[in-house]
């Protein structure tokens, strides 16, 4: 029964984020003229193999820095800013655009969160190996 219940609560949200998805204006605007410049400028940046990923839980904002380029990107709520030593340009994205750039950068960041546990992990592991071989003359 419980089981039940948990699927027509599932099934339920689920109708409701589609008809969200279908009328909320922010998801159905089209894209603006810089959305897909803006798209295409922050996947680059996530490819660049020096860029690192910041996440503010208390801004809600996600940072893309890469020093090498000079080139910092603040990614909010609706708004995507892009600052160089020379400009900084606040724009405002709507819809698919923003929503394909905030989970791109969730999932470049929950893999750098996995690389870096699994390198901890590991740390530990050789460290227990370690004393326990060296324990083991005492045994």
């Amino acid at each position: 029964m419980k089981s039940n219940l948990h699927k027509i609560k599932r099934n339920w949200q689920s109708i409701l984020i589609y008809f969200k998805r279908k009328f909320d204006p922010k998801y159905n605007q089209s894209p603006g003229q810089f959305d897909l410049k803006l798209y295409q400028i922050c996947m680059s940046m996530m490819e660049h193999p020096d860029t690192k990923f910041v996440a503010s839980h208390l801004l809600h904002g996600r940072y893309l820095v890469n020093e090498t380029e000079q080139i910092i990107i603040i990614i909010q709520d609706n708004e995507i800013s892009i600052t160089n030593h020379q400009y900084r340009y606040s724009l405002t994205v709507y819809g698919k655009y923003m929503l394909a750039i905030k989970s791109e950068f969730d999932k470049k960041m929950l893999n750098t969160s996995k690389q870096l546990e699994s390198m901890v992990f590991d740390n530990i592991q050789v460290s227990l190996n370690t004393i326990a071989n060296q324990l083991k003359k005492y045994a």
